[in-house]
């Protein structure tokens, strides 16, 4: 398997630590790299069903809340990261 260094910010990390726990029980690096692993899964799963590109139709939206989550201001996106995680 190979390894693909992102760097994630600490708000990013606790969202990705909180849906290892919740879907698979523990937060430990396996399962925080299972996330990553279905998170681009997915995809690349919906990039290969759309066939004409991303831009042809509309993109489903979630809007991920966390009580004690603070707004990241001033931050840009970049690479992989924004790819897999974005937030419209």
């Amino acid at each position: 398997m190979a390894e693909i260094g992102i760097d994630l910010d600490n708000d990013l990390i606790e969202r990705i630590k909180h849906l290892a726990v919740r879907y698979y029980g523990d937060s430990g690096d396996p399962f925080i790299g299972r996330v990553a692993e279905v998170a681009l899964e997915m995809r690349l799963f919906w990039e290969e069903q759309v066939k004409g590109g991303a831009d042809e139709i509309e993109e489903p939206l979630a809007h991920w809340e966390f009580a004690n989550a603070q707004p990241s201001e001033g931050k840009k996106p970049n690479g992989v990261r924004h790819w897999l995680f974005r937030r419209r």
